[in-house]
């Protein structure tokens, strides 16, 4: 691919909601765009049609209701640790607890996913993310 073809036509934020399509195109009239044949209405409507779809996905699907969850989860994480902390700045990158058990959940999507790769283990509650080797799962499994 060449330079010019990696311009940015579109994104979407997943977890957010947020769908962006660079054009200067009423996307708001989308019949009229997708009844054009010109190359760059074409361009617009299928970006549009691919970021929409990455929409969704984000809100009918287990993996994208889970995403949003996570970022609900590091959110709070986050916003707990700088007003707890009673300091008027902090520093960024910010590292944060796990309070609300985003960090252990992020960790846990390659579970879910059906990774056979061996993986840290995080022991799931609010007070401690006491982590355990694959080896110890794989022995006590059942």
């Amino acid at each position: 691919m060449g330079e010019e073809e990696l311009d940015f036509r579109g994104a979407y934020d997943l977890g957010f909601f947020h769908l962006n399509i660079n054009t200067p195109e009423d996307i708001f009239k989308l019949d009229e765009l997708y009844r054009d044949c010109s190359p760059e209405k074409v361009q617009v409507f299928s970006t549009f049609l691919h970021e929409y779809i990455h929409f969704l996905q984000d809100v009918t699907t287990i993996s994208g209701v889970h995403m949003v969850g996570l970022i609900i989860d590091f959110i709070k994480d986050v916003n707990g640790d700088i007003l707890s902390d009673g300091k008027a700045t902090f520093k960024v990158p910010y590292t944060f607890s796990n309070s609300f058990n985003s960090k252990t959940n992020k960790a846990l999507i390659a579970i879910y996913r059906g990774s056979s790769d061996p993986v840290d283990y995080a022991k799931y509650d609010h007070f401690s993310s006491r982590k355990y080797p694959a080896e110890y799962w794989s022995a006590n499994s059942g």
